[in-house]
């Protein structure tokens, strides 16, 4: 994820939720800091900011939309399947965008989601939390899965390709 956070810097692009902004960089700030100002991203970095600096502001940030979509989008996903998980955590996972521990029932999101639609977001929250429990993908599985997302395959379409 770091290299790809550090293309930011040569793309001048940045995309969050499936919307592409135009990234602005502005230096000699005191403080290193990201906020969206309309259709773009502004970044204020301190003339001695590293690139390790760069891209763990960059991370946090990512991480803290994240949070406030998460926070918004699971509440609603556990009452509408009355299935509930105990906790959620956001990581970099390289080879999947969601995993969960049946045995704790803690949801686990790919920090990478918040480059997606939010309806990705979505998809992953509901697979994940269904499987807290239904650990395989059964048909009750599937069926659920179904009923309360019924575009599920394109979502899965939109995170494989």
């Amino acid at each position: 994820m770091q290299d790809s956070i550090l293309q930011l810097k040569k793309n001048k692009k940045i995309n969050i939720f499936g919307t592409n902004y135009k990234l602005i960089s502005k230096k000699g700030i005191d403080r290193n800091s990201i906020q969206i100002v309309d259709d773009n991203v502004v970044m204020n970095l301190k003339d001695n900011c590293t690139e390790k600096q760069y891209a763990n502001l960059v991370k946090n940030w990512y991480r803290n939309i994240l949070r406030d979509e998460i926070d918004i989008i699971l509440p609603n996903l556990e009452r509408k399947t009355n299935i509930h998980c105990s906790t959620y955590g956001t990581r970099n996972m390289l080879t999947r965008w969601g995993s969960c521990s049946i045995k704790s029932k803690k949801i686990w999101l790919n920090l990478q989601l918040v480059q997606k639609p939010k309806k990705c977001l979505e998809y992953v929250i509901l697979h994940e939390l269904l499987h807290t429990k239904f650990p395989k993908h059964s048909q009750e599985f599937r069926d659920l899965q179904e009923q309360f997302m019924p575009n599920w395959k394109e979502c899965h379409s939109l995170l494989n390709n």
